[in-house]
């Protein structure tokens, strides 16, 4: 789960460093949501429990800093081919520049991951249906609920390479009026060393009445076992419509049985 302010300015890519045990019977790899801004196409196993976390410290514009956490995504495998999402409320602190200091929570978030039949060509699909629910402090909570939707792809590439994207729109109330926002996403995926890997990915953010504000975004994973994940990731604005920049880290585990 990832969600924008689309002048630039990230909401959360994301939360807290929970660490928990995982089982360590053989299956197959933990696949997540993070840290890239897009998401996977695979969906948690049926019975199975994944909590993805981290947290964000955005270089805005004008000086100002902006601190996300705990924003946490638990998935959870519903059903045979239906992935239920609940996103907690994450904390944020902005300072620094002309603006007042800001602190507090933001949105809840509910979702679902629904897969799509493959194209001929191999690339796999999904849609994420998901609504965005005000639960935290005026200025930082979304006005109204904010519906969302996302189409995401994803194409397998000789030597466990991959190519991977997504097109997302938000349509959030802003001064009282509904606008469309629209995310479009690539990100190519490379492994490294063992349990190692390496992604890079390209981010824009268009909507009604804003410039369009562009993204470099690139980060490693590490998987000391099947069931859980560390990440380290970092990103770029290439304009002023974007954020400066930003540093992120986070954590994923998935709970349950073998399959």
């Amino acid at each position: 789960m990832k969600k924008y302010f689309f002048d630039g300015n990230p909401l959360g890519i994301i939360a807290i460093i929970a660490i928990f045990p995982a089982s360590s019977s053989a299956q197959e790899a933990i696949v997540t949501d993070r840290p890239d801004f897009t998401e996977s196409n695979r969906l948690v196993p049926k019975g199975k429990l994944q909590l993805e976390s981290g947290f964000t410290f955005t270089n805005q514009r004008l000086g100002m800093h902006l601190l996300a956490l705990p924003e946490t995504l638990l998935r959870f495998g519903a059903a045979n081919g239906v992935e239920g999402r609940v996103g907690l409320p994450g904390f944020e602190r902005t300072t620094g520049g002309k603006a007042a200091r800001i602190s507090g929570f933001g949105d809840a978030y509910l979702g679902l991951k629904l897969p799509l039949p493959a194209l001929r060509n191999g690339t796999e699909l999904a849609l994420i249906p998901a609504l965005f629910v005000p639960a935290g402090k005026a200025g930082i909570q979304s006005e109204a609920t904010q519906p969302e939707i996302k189409l995401v792809w994803a194409q397998s590439l000789a030597d466990e390479r991959s190519l991977s994207g997504m097109l997302y729109l938000l349509v959030p109330q802003e001064e009282g009026k509904r606008q469309r926002r629209i995310q479009h996403t690539i990100s190519y995926g490379l492994p490294l060393a063992k349990g190692y890997a390496l992604f890079t990915e390209a981010v824009t953010d268009l909507g009604e009445n804003i410039s369009p504000a562009y993204q470099l975004h690139s980060g490693v994973t590490f998987q000391p076992d099947s069931n859980s994940q560390w990440d380290i990731h970092f990103g770029v604005g290439l304009n002023r419509q974007a954020p400066h920049s930003f540093l992120a880290a986070g954590y994923s585990v998935r709970f349950g049985g073998t399959r």
